[in-house]
């Protein structure tokens, strides 16, 4: 990894999360939960008003039918299943070891909660199920 990281610079999703391991360690001094409230204060500075009132215009059930190409978007490994309903919703990510690391879970989970705060839907409910090495299932209420 470069010394001067460019502003949009992309790396593997491994990269990613061992970077995000190093930082938990390092600065958070191993509290993984601390970094939630770091993610989420970095959206909001990366995502401008208009980007936020998108969000809050549109809610939940349209951005997670998006999810799919979203993944494609921000991973260079496996792929993810969305089946939104009415108040619920879940997501199947399969094809990859990487969405049985832990790291990788808290990141997706605080990224679809951060997701729900945006929405004003602060009373969301989610689980996260590990069906095997390379297949998680993300069910999501509000």
């Amino acid at each position: 990894m470069p010394d001067q990281p460019e502003d949009n610079a992309w790396y593997p999703a491994i990269l990613q999360i061992r970077l995000t391991d190093v930082i938990i360690e390092q600065f958070l001094g191993g509290d993984a939960l601390a970094l939630e409230p770091l993610l989420h204060e970095d959206s909001l500075r990366e995502n401008g008003d208009k980007a936020r009132a998108f969000i809050r215009s549109t809610g939940p059930q349209i951005l997670l039918r998006m999810f799919r190409r979203l993944h494609q978007y921000l991973y260079n490994v496996g792929s993810a299943n969305p089946k939104v309903g009415w108040g619920n919703a879940s997501i199947v990510t399969e094809g990859s070891p990487l969405f049985s690391n832990p790291t990788w879970q808290l990141i997706h989970l605080f990224a679809l909660r951060g997701m729900f705060q945006l929405s004003n839907k602060n009373k969301a409910t989610l689980s996260l199920l590990v069906e095997s090495e390379e297949r998680v299932n993300t069910k999501l209420q509000w």
